[in-house]
């Protein structure tokens, strides 16, 4: 007698443990098999998140009766509510990147000019001109005036800035001003390459060849060191092919183009969105885990460098 109550007991054990199984909406074996279907899903949400794994569209229709296939087999208990609408989910999002492939393949229906030149002709004739400054109350000759007043000070705070660059910064990526210290960022002096072209518009060109030394006895562009991609593009490369297209100086032109061939791994991941990150001395690009996603202007305005 003793026995059989013993045996009724680890039933009941057994009986209560296969409830709780139940209670939890699935077992451990079901869980196992659903973790594949999940990353699935992830990478339809997601498709940038995981750029290997090939996108996989299902209807709503079809994850519909996956769900009710999963409901009729017994053992997991899906919520028919809550699964259609993670399937609604998932076919809104594929139908966002499906229209967005469609507008992106589609022809562009009012295309810009082929021809990048700039107009040679003015866009106002004098008389027009002296008709708008008249309005204003100032004539030509005072509206030259003013136009040279204000230039001079535009220059004179470039040159301010440029000189507590020089005395306090030189060859650093910034200045803090109220320290009166240079900044090291990536260590590719961002401040100087990223000013040489303004120093060539603003007519300072001993300023601009001085700048140019540094670049071409200093500036190494193939550091062991871990750079955000769309700042370096934007500031060291830009500078140096803006400096090479208005002197012409092979110097600007090298630097550019070993530089150039350090981020080029950018362009090379799965998704075809640039990799945020890289490392410049091992010509390598990645998305940090931090922030595995790619902003719009990272993605975008770097096209003006490389191309």
């Amino acid at each position: 007698r003793g026995e059989e109550e013993e045996e009724a007991e680890a039933d009941g054990k057994e009986e209560g443990e296969e409830v709780e199984e139940d209670s939890e909406g699935q077992s451990d074996v079901e869980k196992e098999e659903d973790k594949p279907r999940l990353g699935v899903l992830n990478d339809r949400l997601h498709p940038f998140r995981r750029p290997q794994a090939p996108l996989d569209f299902k209807s709503r229709e079809a994850v519909e009766m996956m769900v009710r296939e999963r409901q009729e087999g017994g053992g997991a208990r899906v919520h028919e509510k809550g699964g259609v609408r993670l399937a609604a989910r998932a076919q809104a999002a594929a139908d966002r990147i499906r229209e967005k492939r469609e507008e992106m393949d589609a022809p562009v229906e009012h295309p810009g000019p082929r021809d990048p030149s700039l107009p040679t002709h003015a866009s106002l004739s004098l008389a027009e001109a002296q008709e708008k400054l008249q309005a204003l109350g100032r004539s030509v000759e005072e509206q030259a005036a003013l136009n040279v007043a204000r230039r001079g000070a535009v220059k004179a705070a470039i040159l301010h800035a440029w000189e507590g660059y020089k005395e306090f910064a030189w060859g650093m990526d910034e200045l803090a001003p109220v320290a009166k210290k240079g900044l090291k960022w990536f260590g590719l002096g961002l401040t100087l390459v990223d000013s040489l072209d303004l120093l060539w518009l603003v007519g300072e060109k001993d300023e601009f060849w001085g700048a140019r030394d540094w670049v071409a006895a200093d500036l190494d562009v193939s550091p062991q060191v871990h750079v955000n991609v769309f700042e370096v593009t934007i500031r060291v490369l830009g500078g140096l092919l803006s400096a090479f297209h208005f002197s012409q100086d092979p110097v600007f032109l090298e630097k550019a183009q070993i530089l150039g061939r350090n981020l080029r791994s950018a362009m090379e991941s799965p998704s075809g969105v640039p990799w945020s990150d890289a490392v410049l001395g091992e010509a390598r690009a990645f998305a940090p885990p931090t922030a595995p996603d790619s902003s719009v202007s990272e993605a975008t305005s770097i096209q003006l460098e490389f191309k």
